[in-house]
């Protein structure tokens, strides 16, 4: 493959070289996504291991990285024109790029404290507490960030409305259909699901800082094997026979990671701690406002 000369290269511990377009560092150099070089990726569990103090922004470059190399192993040159291959290439990038921008201070600390959910998407339940999918739905959809992404890629047919669509199940969009087959199973699969980009990144990342060897796999060979399948005019994302230690070995890095990293009892007691915190100087200060 040959890059352009003007793309730009950022150097990872993880990936290498990834390499952004013009049109791409627009968004990240947006107010919206640099806030994420400030929200950690794990929250307290540097209190165990010293070294995890990287970032969502990071790992965000590094899930729009590992999607790149799953959409381009999945969907071949020969299943679409090139044009909606790279509508299609694009609009995974920025998906995996922008899925954790709707992240609070602190991460999944703070998500208690967020309102009741948005009326966005013509959601009307009450009292349904606001995840940061719905936040990272409004930041996408209708915020500073929606004019970039407009500037930048709707001269190329990839709207906001096509970003979120990848990442939030509640938001259809039909684009997608081609020649009588919908591909947004198997692009909302790259973003999400139980062999996502996103979940792929993390492992290796969180691993690596951490400095355990637990969420290691065979990443290269897992990718190498992914195929698509069409199922009743969808297409879903799929692995061949002969990857099936590398996926069992990817579940159980995973789960290891969960008992080892993620569940550990340090990182584990300073977050009920600061929940607890946080809810009482809720409750106060709901008080002297009433």
């Amino acid at each position: 493959m040959i890059i352009a000369t003007n793309h730009f290269q950022i150097r990872d511990p993880i990936h290498g070289v990834i390499f952004i377009s013009p049109q791409e560092r627009a968004i990240i150099d947006s107010f919206a996504f640099q806030r994420l070089r400030y929200i950690k990726q794990l929250g307290f569990a540097d209190f165990a291991f010293p070294c995890a103090s990287h970032s969502r922004y990071s790992h965000s470059l590094g899930a729009m990285y590992v999607a790149s190399k799953i959409f381009d192993r999945v969907i071949k040159e020969d299943m679409v024109s090139p044009f909606e291959r790279i509508k299609m290439r694009q609009a995974v990038r920025l998906s995996a790029l922008l899925h954790d921008i709707g992240h609070p201070p602190l991460s999944h600390t703070t998500e208690m404290l967020l309102p009741d959910v948005l009326p966005v998407h013509g959601n009307t339940y009450e009292k349904v507490k606001a995840t940061h999918e719905d936040f990272t739905y409004r930041i996408i959809v209708d915020s500073p960030l929606t004019k970039i992404i407009d500037d930048n890629f709707y001269p190329n047919g990839i709207t906001p409305h096509m970003i979120a669509s990848l990442i939030c199940v509640h938001d259809q969009n039909d684009v997608f259909k081609i020649s009588g087959l919908n591909y947004l199973p198997i692009l909302r699969q790259i973003i999400s699901s139980e062999i996502d980009a996103d979940r792929m990144d993390y492992l290796l990342r969180d691993s690596f800082f951490c400095g355990v060897n637990y969420g290691k796999f065979d990443s290269d060979w897992l990718i190498e094997n992914l195929i698509a399948v069409e199922r009743n005019d969808e297409i879903f994302l799929g692995f061949k026979a002969r990857a099936l230690f590398a996926f069992e070995d990817f579940l159980l890095s995973r789960y290891h990671m969960f008992l080892s990293v993620y569940l550990h009892h340090t990182p584990v007691i300073m977050e009920k701690c600061s929940n607890g915190f946080l809810r009482n100087a809720q409750r106060v200060l709901t008080y002297l406002l009433t």
